[in-house]
């Protein structure tokens, strides 16, 4: 057997180290790049709920006026303001159809669980008195909604179903090639379509002999 050159261990070396240095660097950049993208939704998420905060203070102000040009004596900041949030969802089951439009208006991309609450607190101007209370509509009605949606195939569960402690939910879309029912719902109606819900299966029914009348 030949004696392999020192040059060419050298060189397979260096060229192990780079490898090596490679795959850190790119596990690396695959978690930042992973990040970078939820900094951006959140952004997005931010600079929609500054236009809203910026129109709620306009209609506030405006209100102000209205009052004190009615009475100067009225001070409209002893007003107490209105925080309910109950029964905002609207017709049953839009809160699924609201995660499922979002994950497909991001699709093939993810969502943490904390950026979906962020999202659906946005969307349907919750408001939550305490922490406590926000965390229980969190783990209550938005982690009920999402399991109905991975036990229905719709949405994809990213994370281990037992979370560990400091791990964060993650959920997809499950088949972002393809409209989820919200979107199907979105385009039908765009397109002047009525939807209807579909009639168990079974036998059709008889069609009725015409009769003549005089």
């Amino acid at each position: 057997m030949r004696k392999t050159p020192s040059y060419l261990k050298g060189l397979a070396e260096t060229r192990a180290r780079a490898d090596g240095e490679v795959l850190r660097l790119k596990a690396l950049y695959d978690e930042l790049d992973e990040k970078l993208a939820e900094a951006r939704r959140i952004q997005a998420l931010l600079d929609d709920v500054a236009r809203k905060m910026g129109e709620a203070v306009s209609r506030r102000d405006a209100c102000d006026k209205l009052i004190r040009d009615f009475d100067d004596r009225l001070d409209p900041n002893l007003i107490a303001p209105i925080r309910a949030w109950k029964n905002r969802y609207g017709k049953r089951g839009e809160l699924k159809t609201a995660i499922e439009r979002i994950l497909q208006k991001i699709a093939p991309s993810e969502i943490t669980t904390p950026e979906l609450c962020l999202t659906l607190i946005a969307e349907f101007a919750l408001d939550f008195s305490t922490k406590t209370e926000r965390q229980k509509w969190a783990h209550n009605s938005v982690g009920n909604a999402l399991k109905d949606l991975v036990e229905a195939g719709i949405v994809e569960r990213l994370h281990e179903p037992v979370a560990r402690a400091g791990k964060i939910g993650r959920w997809r879309l499950k088949d972002h090639t393809i409209a989820g029912t919200a979107g199907l719902l979105e385009a039908a109606t765009a397109s002047g379509l009525t939807v209807s819900q579909a009639k168990r299966r079974g036998r059709p029914a008889k069609l009725k002999e015409p009769t003549l009348t005089a």
